[in-house]
């Protein structure tokens, strides 16, 4: 996963695979300031094993993940974070 900072903005793109035994449901962008402990989640865009997300933040630093969700035959929902997180990112 890397980041794409703008005015305001920290976008975070990255890829994915789904364990062939489970479904995919969902792909989530989140963040959190690193001062207050806030997390903000936001539904990525998620296709063919590539996602992209962009939260609009107030200015602080951030550090930033992916979570994948899945589920499996007995239908549990498995949440695997992303292994590449974005840390202490600044936001103007």
């Amino acid at each position: 996963m890397y980041h794409n900072q703008s005015y305001g903005q920290l976008k975070g793109v990255g890829t994915y695979k789904v364990d062939p035994n489970n479904n995919f449901r969902q792909l989530v962008f989140k963040t959190q300031n690193t001062n207050t402990k806030q997390t903000a989640t936001l539904a990525a865009n998620a296709a063919g094993g590539n996602w992209d997300a962009t939260q609009t933040l107030a200015a602080a630093n951030y550090n930033g993940w992916a979570t994948l969700v899945t589920q499996n035959a007995q239908l549990m929902l498995i949440y695997t974070d992303s292994d590449a997180p974005v840390l202490n990112c600044d936001v103007n």
